[in-house]
């Protein structure tokens, strides 16, 4: 309500303003000196003028610029167009139109050239076509087909000037003619054959026993081959399932592999297993275990102190490259990696800073040499920039001391062996090699040490391993190889057998058969219930009868000398029986 207030206040002071000054000019037009005798005062109109004389020597307004004051005190636009003979006249109007084929620019008529390049229909900017279309609008210069409108009238099938308007498909058992959908009718065809289908659904006849159809004939069954679960043998017609390879033999169907260790007595036998292994210090080579040592591996840095950012090149000495099928097989930190070898020199990839262990392996025919000596491994320090904190150099390397020192250039990580640890270790290939083999690095520790040294400390207290220790690419590890037929409880064993003494046994014990099993069990009476439980009911019931008559004659302190006793005399015609089962 104030503010309203205070408008209100500021219009009823205009119109008071409004009202003094009109009093005033009354006073002026009064008060002067020429004075009409009359005292009548002169009163302006500008009753729906805008312009012009007020009828008092003063003005009712004054016109734009581009305009002019008519007598009826409107204002009124002039027209412009001295020195030009088209376009527009400033005024809404204009000041002439060029003929067909010119256009207007700054006030003249000049030649219009159409622009109809890349398009095929639409405006040519000169007022005429660049083309007509006929079987659609015009879409940005291009005529575009109206696929409603060509397919109004038809049902099915494609229309337009390239088939690029589909009308529809008809439904199973009609074709499209001319743009109708009409039902087809199947005409069958059995001319010139003996069976097979008459292409509408029906037979044109079937083939006596024997026979059977091929395509539009009847031919006489040909042998149908059997090589089901086969990779070799006969196919049952005279054929062949499939040939075995050289060093396998076709056994019921299937390539079983035959072992070859003729005139070796190491290396493998063709099968995946081994005709034999070599003692430490020396290798297999050909077959035979040779005394004679491959080259030793000796590193030499091709210049000391390598740039940081690598990579490392070595050369190996002592041996010419390739000889003898000998490769090199190299390992940065315990984890293969893809190194050049070319003539003596091994170049290692990019490494990051840290402490780094290089190690090559001399290999053939891919499996590493067991000799110490096939192994050379060397120690290779990268720098890196650091900001003064030590954690800031951590290369995971648990065998390495890091350092943040300060550098000629700025602080940079500085590395070291932990000579702490002296067995230190991120892979097999870093452990020493003695006596005994490789030692095998524990990666939980990461300390070298021994898996076993002999046969005793690989025991897995399963009856049915072979327990041993043996190398394995040259470590000491424990082999636990499964013995076949060995078994420990019944649902090791095929159906129908049952597991005794570790071994599977048919479930048809006689009477002589538990006696001798029970005699193999040093009367324990777990074992002898086992051998009892094996036997059939008949054989059981002899075996009881001369287990009685002996606990009668020994009582239940039974020992072998009271058992031969009883079956040579009291017990006899009962062990008669027994045996006789």
């Amino acid at each position: 309500m104030r503010r309203n207030s205070f408008r209100g206040l500021l219009l009823a002071a205009s119109m008071m303003v409004a009202s003094c000054s009109s009093a005033g000019s009354k006073d002026v037009t009064t008060a002067g000196p020429d004075v009409a005798t009359n005292d009548i005062a002169c009163e302006p109109d500008c009753l729906g003028k805008t312009c012009g004389d007020d009828g008092c020597g003063g003005s009712c307004g004054a016109c734009a610029a581009e305009e002019t004051c008519t007598s009826y005190g409107s204002c009124t636009c002039t027209p412009q167009c001295d020195g030009v003979v088209c376009g527009s006249d400033g005024c809404g109007g204009s000041c002439g139109d060029c003929g067909l084929g010119h256009v207007c620019e700054a006030g003249a008529c000049v030649l219009c050239v159409p622009a109809c390049a890349g398009v095929e229909c639409g405006d040519d900017g000169c007022g005429g076509e660049c083309g007509n279309c006929t079987l659609g609008p015009c879409v940005e210069g291009h005529c575009t087909v109206d696929c409603d409108e060509l397919c109004k009238d038809l049902e099915c099938g494609l229309a337009g000037p390239a088939d690029d308007c589909d009308c529809g498909k008809c439904k199973d058992g009609f074709a499209c003619e001319a743009g109708t959908c009409v039902e087809e009718v199947c005409v069958p065809d059995c001319i010139g054959k003996e069976c097979g289908t008459d292409d509408c659904g029906g037979s044109c006849g079937e083939c006596e026993e024997g026979f059977h159809c091929a395509g539009e004939f009847c031919e006489e069954d040909p042998c149908l081959p059997d090589c089901d679960g086969k990779v070799c043998g006969d196919d049952g017609c005279d054929g062949s399932c499939g040939e075995c390879g050289d060093g396998f033999n076709c056994e019921t169907g299937q390539c079983l592999c035959q072992p070859d260790c003729v005139g070796q007595n190491c290396g493998d036998d063709g099968c995946g297993g081994s005709c034999g292994e070599c003692g430490v210090g020396t290798y297999c080579k050909d077959g035979s275990c040779d005394p004679n040592l491959p080259p030793v591996l000796e590193w030499v840095q091709e210049d000391p102190g390598p740039p940081p950012e690598g990579p490392y090149s070595y050369t190996v000495e002592g041996i010419a490259w390739p000889a003898d099928g000998w490769s090199l097989a190299c390992l940065v930190d315990g984890t293969p990696v893809a190194a050049t070898v070319e003539d003596a020199w091994v170049t290692f990839p990019l490494l990051p800073p840290g402490m780094h262990n290089l190690c090559c392996r001399v290999t053939e025919g891919g499996e590493p040499l067991l000799n110490c000596e096939a192994t050379a491994c060397l120690a290779v320090k990268v720098k890196g920039p650091c900001n003064g904190f030590d954690d800031e150099c951590d290369d995971d390397n648990p065998c390495s001391v890091e350092t943040c020192v300060q550098g000629t250039d700025g602080y940079e990580c500085a590395y070291g062996l932990d000579l702490s640890l002296p067995d230190c270790c991120q892979g097999d290939i870093e452990c020493p090699c003695g006596d005994n083999g490789w030692m095998s690095c524990n990666k939980a520790t990461s300390s070298c040490e021994y898996k076993c040294l002999e046969d005793a400390e690989c025991d897995d207290d399963n009856p049915c391993t072979a327990d041993s220790c043996t190398l394995v690419e040259g470590s000491p590890d424990c082999s636990n190889e499964t013995i076949a037929g060995c078994c420990q409880i019944d649902a090791d064993c095929p159906d129908g057998n049952i597991c005794q003494n570790n071994v599977c046994v048919e479930n048809t014990y006689t009477c002589a058969d538990i006696l001798i099993c029970a005699t193999g069990c040093n009367f324990s009476e777990q074992c002898i219930t086992q051998c009892f439980e094996n036997a059939s009911p008949t054989s059981q019931g002899l075996f009881s009868s001369l287990a009685l008559c002996i606990v009668g004659v020994c009582g239940q302190n039974l020992d072998v000398p009271c058992f031969l006793q009883a079956t040579a005399g009291t017990c006899a015609g009962q062990l008669a029986d027994c045996q006789a089962d």
